[in-house]
């Protein structure tokens, strides 16, 4: 058997478990994550958990998850829109189907609080959210999160690729002068831009996702 649960009305010991989930995909530690999980609320953001019951013993699993959050800026005229984001099923239960489960748990939720319209964006998951009724969009939207501050994850990526193009050029700026009064040029490592993104508030799909020019989807319910 299968329900769906806002997390702030699950014992600790769910929250928890859902703080596990939520790692096995994008690793913290456990309690900055379960610190923004307790978080969620009605008034957004919240945290929708499925959870499945063994029946021989009545217990419950949290099995799956997915983070909405109200866009502050970005939708266009005449929308009331939801971002969706941390969207993640158990490893071991992948391929079951329960990925359609947590999405028509998002659009059942979002309709019956009036909202018309889910923004989302992912790396390699269109196809599947495809098949959902999520088309493509130019459009990149920002909420308020967790953290209650604005986030625009499509002009805070830009951003970040801006000055890291611009340490790369001072970089071989000072390693052409090297050269040129014969010392090797020091060795360098690439950081990664979603690592200087990362924030102990942020979701860490949106991190990633804006971070490798993930794709923007949405859909109108």
């Amino acid at each position: 058997m299968w329900r769906v649960s806002v997390v702030h009305e699950l014992p600790r010991e769910k929250v928890e478990e859902t703080a596990d989930l939520i790692n096995e995909e994008w690793p913290r530690s456990k309690s900055s994550r379960v610190a923004n999980l307790e978080k969620s609320r009605d008034a957004f953001p919240l945290s929708l958990v499925l959870l499945s019951r063994n029946e021989a013993d009545d217990a419950e699993q949290v099995v799956g998850h997915a983070k909405l959050s109200k866009v502050d800026d970005g939708a266009e005229d005449g929308e009331t829109a939801l971002l969706v984001e941390s969207v993640v099923i158990k490893k071991s239960l992948r391929g079951k189907g329960l990925g359609r489960k947590v999405m028509e748990a998002v659009q059942e939720e979002a309709q019956r609080r009036g909202f018309n319209v889910l923004y989302l964006a992912t790396n390699d998951q269109v196809p599947f959210y495809e098949r959902l009724g999520f088309e493509i969009t130019s459009h990149s939207v920002s909420s308020l999160g967790f953290n209650a501050k604005r986030i625009n994850t499509f002009a805070l990526g830009n951003l970040v690729s801006i000055l890291h193009k611009r340490q790369q050029q001072h970089q071989q700026q000072f390693d052409q002068q090297e050269s040129a009064n014969g010392s090797a040029p020091p060795s360098s490592s690439s950081s990664s831009c979603c690592k200087q993104n990362s924030d102990e508030d942020e979701d860490d799909e949106s991190a990633s996702s804006r971070c490798a020019g993930a794709s923007w989807l949405k859909k109108r319910i």
